[in-house]
């Protein structure tokens, strides 16, 4: 809902959550100034109209890239074909906005090119300033978004070790959590427990906090779609929910899971036999 989006990305716009990077966005540069001056500018758009009038619209658009006029570029190449379209739009973002900004992340998912944030040389400022960048993504939904969303979460964890935030990429590109594929290993699976590092605490990731946001991601999952599956690789964390409930004395909410446990996973037709295990 509209509500819901706009807490998200309030959340996301919270100098307190951003750090110190998002306490200096108003200030930093957005714009990579061109080094060409206005009769540069003039000679470009002389030689774009010549060959306009010759009718060769790829050499006009190509001198208008060259002379920095991204405005007649943009339009010239809007009429040609989409190839030409997204390619001009690459060009403009990488040559007028500043790496790891909001601004060129947008304009390159415009392009279609969102695979060229991850370029060499442009994935640290990105991760510096992944907050922003998600707001922005998530704000402005563009085809082939969500697959920018996951490689952003990605690489916040083989670049900078934040469990915490490469989940919040994948959840917000609709990732789910899952089980751990024991022919796989930890790693080949994003994330098992909202909050839990499964990859570097295997033994340990488990938490109750832990397995109260991944709870309350599967009730969210459940008024979503009444009729899904949930998730069932689930059940026996919150067995281990309600033994630490028991062992905290909680005795009636321990056997209200062991209740809830009991209904999913016993056997249709309610048999003794051939049921889920825990």
């Amino acid at each position: 809902t509209s509500s819901v989006q706009k807490g998200l990305l309030g959340l996301l716009g919270d100098p307190m959550v951003a750090g110190g990077a998002m306490m200096n966005a108003g200030v930093q540069n957005l714009v990579s100034m061109p080094p060409g001056d206005e009769q540069r500018m003039q000679d470009g758009a002389r030689s774009m109209q010549e060959l306009l009038l010759q009718g060769d619209r790829d050499t006009a658009c190509r001198t208008a890239m060259e002379h920095e006029l991204w405005a007649p570029a943009l339009l010239l190449s809007s009429y040609m074909d989409i190839e030409t379209y997204t390619k001009v739009m690459s060009e403009f973002a990488k040559r007028n906005f500043v790496v790891g900004s909001p601004l060129r992340t947008l304009y390159m998912l415009f392009a279609g090119q969102g695979v060229q944030l991850f370029e060499q040389g442009c994935v640290d400022p990105l991760l510096d300033n992944w907050q922003q960048n998600m707001s922005i993504i998530l704000a402005n939904r563009t085809p082939g978004d969500t697959e920018v969303m996951q490689q952003l979460g990605d690489a916040l964890l083989a670049h900078r070790g934040d469990a915490h935030a490469a989940q919040f990429c994948h959840l917000a590109a609709g990732a789910t959590p899952e089980p751990v594929d024991a022919s796989q290993g930890t790693r080949a699976c994003k994330f098992v427990l909202v909050g839990g590092d499964h990859a570097r605490c295997p033994g340990s990731f488990w938490t109750l906090a832990a397995m109260q946001r991944t709870e309350m991601w599967e009730h969210a999952l459940r008024a979503a779609q009444p009729k899904g599956p949930g998730l069932p690789h689930l059940q026996p964390y919150k067995l281990q929910h309600a033994m630490l409930l028991a062992d905290m004395g909680m005795a009636d909410a321990a056997l209200a899971y062991v209740e809830e446990l009991f209904r999913v996973v016993k056997p249709k037709g309610g048999g003794g036999g051939g049921g889920a295990r825990v």
